[in-house]
């Protein structure tokens, strides 16, 4: 009797945390709603409103530790890929309850945005082990190495010319080419290798054993040397195209995206072909 009693109750328990760490479609919004909202701020006594991705503070919550880990991922989605609605959403932009709203509604119609979200769910759900029940990931794409430097070169950004030669650059994401140029991918695959790229460089650009931040900087100020031969016009493109080619063979960049690809690449939605 007593072991039957045993045996039913480790059945609950097993069944209970089951239950508990499987995942389904229909809760995606409500994931949404934890990793998202609005940040508000002063600028010239004016309260204003802006979208932000925020991290889940709660945690015995199950996407805790996704929030951390993924956040530069999460964060890269929402800029590059869930903000199409632009104008609609900042048309609210001082009023917080309302530019909430719009932001949410904006969000969770997004499609590429929502598959992207789901595929982050998904590899969190095959790295700690709960099942993601209802959901079809997409086919790994193979990306060569070579693909891959191209992807992660356009993080290294030339914004603008200020006076004849200062080169103003930065490494981000706001105002990179995927948002302003039109080079976003158009599948999930794609979005996640461009977060890949961009969670590493931000996350490792003061790793003493990567110097591909000197290295721009360095070629950066190469180009300023140089700029002056270049029509007035021109310039704002010709450093941008030199930068993204002369970041395409950095090695320390390539060392870094190599290392971080296999520390992961059992879960990684993407095949790194050499």
């Amino acid at each position: 009797m007593r072991k039957s009693l045993l045996f039913l109750i480790a059945i609950l328990v097993f069944s209970a945390s089951s239950f508990a760490q499987t995942f389904y479609s229909s809760q995606l919004p409500i994931l949404l709603k934890k990793l998202y909202g609005v940040e508000t701020y002063e600028r010239n006594n004016t309260k204003l409103c802006s979208p932000v991705f925020t991290k889940i503070t709660d945690s015995t919550d199950q996407f805790y530790n996704m929030s951390n880990e993924y956040g530069l991922y999460l964060d890269y989605f929402l800029t590059v890929y869930g903000l199409d609605n632009f104008k609609q959403i900042f048309q609210y932009k001082n009023d917080s309850t309302r530019f909430s709203t719009q932001l949410y509604n904006s969000l969770v119609t997004a499609p590429l945005f929502n598959k992207c979200l789901a595929l982050t769910v998904s590899v969190y759900a095959k790295e700690r082990g709960f099942l993601y029940k209802d959901y079809t990931p997409p086919s790994h794409p193979f990306i060569s190495m070579n693909d891959l430097m191209k992807v992660a070169s356009k993080f290294f950004y030339a914004v603008d010319i200020t006076g004849d030669t200062a080169i103003e650059y930065y490494m981000c994401v706001g105002n990179n080419p995927y948002r302003m140029e039109g080079l976003r991918s158009k599948d999930e695959p794609g979005a996640f290798i461009e977060a890949f790229c961009f969670s590493a460089i931000m996350r490792n650009s003061n790793d003493e054993r990567y110097s591909y931040y000197d290295y721009y900087d360095r070629y950066t100020n190469e180009l300023m040397g140089q700029i002056r031969t270049i029509e007035p016009a021109n310039r704002l493109l010709w450093a941008r195209n030199k930068l993204y080619a002369k970041m395409e063979k950095c090695k320390d960049l390539q060392r870094m995206l190599k290392y971080e690809y296999e520390l992961h690449k059992t879960v990684l939605p993407f095949t790194l072909s050499e």
